[in-house]
């Protein structure tokens, strides 16, 4: 049973881990995935967010379908310069007619924080998230998560620089996907025997718990599961 409040077209490409889908009964809603299953469980919560933000900017919001479809079709190469996605009244950016030509990488796989005490930030972040240190010197330590090798640098901030720990300028927060929903009870625990505080917790959809905190300096970490492929 299609559980989607409107219909979708899944739309392959070229390459084969790069999937398109939208919905032509709701405006502007689009994404990507990277198979069909992905997409339909994409956009089975996004469809629910589009909605909702379209009620907040107060836009129309087309009836539920009580009877949607799913197409799954091959790639229709729009008129050139075409684009999809959330219109451009709404301030988000559209998809691209094609995925660009890019370098592979990793991911994003390091930050670096200046904090008020390096022992202190090592110390919380091996209790919540068992991370190990790999290198050390005086005002300086960098550590590394198990498992996905992501390298998080603590230095010690001058004393000029204090004032600024815990601010992020532009950066909102960053995150530590869960590999299991059911980790967000231990880990919210663990981030406050560790020294952090917990700023809220919820689920995006149902089966997809998160929690946001602050570590003992103030910086935002989202801990959070989400479903779907890995990459």
């Amino acid at each position: 049973m299609l559980d989607l409040p409107y219909s979708l077209v899944i739309e392959a490409t070229d390459e084969p881990d790069y999937f398109v889908f939208y919905s032509p009964e709701l405006e502007g809603f689009s994404g990507i995935g990277s198979s069909v299953e992905d997409c339909l469980y994409k956009a089975r919560c996004g469809m629910k967010e589009h909605v909702a933000l379209l009620r907040e900017r107060e836009l129309p919001v087309p009836p539920v379908n009580p009877a949607p479809t799913v197409v799954i079709q091959n790639e229709q190469r729009p008129v050139r310069g075409l684009t999809w996605g959330i219109p451009a009244r709404m301030g988000t950016p559209r998809l691209a007619e094609r995925r660009p030509a890019m370098v592979r990488t990793h991911g994003l796989t390091h930050i670096a924080l200046a904090v008020r005490d390096v022992e202190r930030s090592a110390q919380f972040y091996g209790k919540v998230f068992g991370v190990v240190e790999t290198y050390h010197r005086p005002g300086f330590i960098q550590v590394e998560t198990p498992g996905s090798h992501d390298a998080i640098v603590f230095e010690q901030a001058a004393a000029e620089e204090i004032g600024e720990v815990g601010r992020t300028g532009g950066i909102r927060h960053f995150g530590f996907r869960l590999v299991a929903p059911a980790d967000v009870d231990e880990v919210a625990r663990a981030v406050e025997e560790a020294g952090g505080t917990i700023r809220s917790r919820g689920e995006f959809c149902p089966g997809e718990p998160y929690v946001f905190a602050s570590d003992p300096d103030g910086y935002e970490i989202e801990i959070w599961y989400e479903a779907g492929s890995s990459s």
